[in-house]
């Protein structure tokens, strides 16, 4: 093994100096296959390549400009990072050349078994870049989630109930709070729209790729004739704002109270416990009749009032940015949906990233479906954040 070591520095050191830079974009995909049948990949298939050309660009630019000293300090654990990563690389280059050279098994087979080591060093690294580069935002640890029931009447409010209680689930499942502030339900026990205040470090980053039009094909149960339909339902993640961001003059503020509906005993339908509010500049209404108390249920009325205002103000400051509250719900139609659910195919797709996943019942419960692919549009996330930082730098 020490000797391997010794030979892979020596090529590093042919590499810098015939080089004078990495060119791993000019080096074609490929395996190596090991004595033991496992195949060990090359570096152009364990890394972003445009992102480590890139890299190499820009900080050569740094070291020769004066003026991106104070940038290139800010960019320090990039840098180190990039370093330990390049390195990795020529290693595991070596690796692939000594293994395709050599005649003898005993060295191939201590090759192959350091080639799997650096894979996975290499692969880290690659993270540990992606992750500095484009870093998890620090998102606040409240919002405001709303189902809407869109194109389908019936079918497309059962629908709605389906998608609030899988989030309902995903939250309890990581023990955050869920706390219902406004539901309205039709008889069949679907949902026509409900507003959720969603608390918890961590929930905002995990869920806010959520935001959309959702599709449902499947044979409803007030379906006789086994005919498949097609319904939507609508998600819009809003974040709450601090108080001082958004600034609510009482005189703009028109109240309305009513008898709650629904269950609660004797306090619904008896008492003017609801509260409906009207932004009376922009016409935005909203209602709360969760609290026993007419005060309370005011307090949260404002609470989502405050949000839906914020979110107005980021629509209007970024509206053609996914931010827009608009690109979120969409119009619910049909055609304009983030993921569809084929309940005859038992298949969940994501149009956005383009991936499929079956077991529709494990995903409606919250379950690894669902995190898998949440974790698909983190990813996807990321690597349009790097094609941005890569096409505009």
């Amino acid at each position: 093994m020490r000797m391997i070591s010794r030979g892979c520095r020596s090529l590093m050191t042919a590499v810098v100096l015939h080089g004078a830079r990495m060119r791993v974009a000019a080096r074609p995909v490929r395996f190596i296959q090991c004595g033991g049948g496992d195949t060990l990949n090359s570096a152009d298939q364990l890394i972003n390549v445009k992102l480590v050309s890139w890299l190499e660009n820009r900080i050569n630019r740094e070291r020769h400009n004066p003026e991106c000293e104070k940038h290139t300090v800010l960019n320090r654990n990039v840098i180190n990072c990039y370093s330990l990563l390049k390195s990795k690389l020529v290693e595991l280059e070596g690796l692939h050349h000594l293994i395709s050279d050599t005649d003898d098994r005993e060295l191939e087979q201590l090759a192959c078994s350091e080639g799997q080591q650096c894979s996975e060093q290499v692969s880290l690294l690659h993270q540990q870049l992606v992750q500095l580069l484009v870093p998890e935002q620090q998102l606040c640890d409240r919002f405001i989630v709303e189902v809407t029931a869109g194109v389908g009447g019936q079918e497309a409010m059962l629908f709605a109930a389906d998608l609030l209680h899988m989030y309902q689930r995903y939250v309890e499942k990581h023990s955050w709070e869920w706390n219902v502030m406004d539901i309205n339900h039709n008889d069949l026990g679907g949902v026509r729209n409900c507003t959720v205040m969603v608390c918890g470090e961590g929930a905002h980053s995990r869920l806010r790729f959520e935001g959309g039009v959702h599709r449902v094909q499947r044979v409803p149960h007030t379906e006789k004739s086994g005919r498949i339909h097609t319904s939507t339902a609508a998600v819009a993640l809003l974040i709450q704002p601090e108080s001082c961001d958004i600034d609510i003059k009482p005189k703009d503020i028109q109240v309305q109270t009513m008898k709650s509906s629904g269950a609660g005993g004797q306090h619904v339908n008896t008492t003017d416990s609801a509260v409906r509010l009207i932004h009376l500049p922009t016409g935005t209404t909203v209602q709360c009749q969760q609290e026993r108390s007419q005060i309370r249920n005011k307090e949260l009325a404002m609470t989502i009032l405050r949000s839906k205002l914020h979110q107005a103000q980021l629509n209007r400051q970024h509206d053609s940015q996914q931010h827009n509250r608009f690109t979120q719900v969409g119009s619910t139609a049909r055609s304009d949906k983030i993921r569809t659910y084929n309940y005859p195919a038992d298949r969940i797709t994501d149009h956005r990233v383009g991936r499929s996943l079956h077991n529709i019942d494990n995903f409606l419960s919250a379950g690894i479906c669902l995190e898998q692919l949440l974790d698909t549009l983190a990813d996807n996330y990321r690597e349009q954040c790097l094609t941005s930082i890569i096409n505009t730098q």
